[in-house]
């Protein structure tokens, strides 16, 4: 389940990305790809890639910009039948961009 102190984790590292120019100016670059790795998603799903949520989603999409052609409470449950935490496709990726975030400030920006 992704809890409060989750959603608090991800607000105070997104202040701390948004405070930095060069932090906000590299998190402004990432793509869906980084955020959602292959150590991410091995981690917290049972997916491998981008590609393969989205190919195995039955949704006949190719692209995460199609992911808002698809009816938001049938994605979010495909979403949380394929990890372990999380409810919502949003906050799957809230948990992706904390991991990510963290990385970034572990290596030194």
């Amino acid at each position: 389940m992704f809890t409060e102190a989750d959603e608090q984790e991800f607000q105070r590292l997104l202040a701390k990305f948004k405070e930095d120019k060069k932090l906000f100016e590299h998190l402004q670059t990432v793509g869906f790809e980084d955020f959602f790795s292959y150590e991410f998603l091995a981690l917290h799903s049972d997916f491998s890639s981008l590609d393969d949520i989205l190919f195995r989603s039955g949704f006949g999409i190719m692209s995460p910009m199609e992911i808002e052609k698809i009816p938001a409470e049938r994605w979010d449950a495909y979403i949380a039948k394929h990890n372990g935490k999380c409810s919502t496709w949003r906050e799957f990726g809230k948990l992706a961009m904390t991991a990510w975030m963290k990385n970034i400030l572990q290596s030194g920006g």
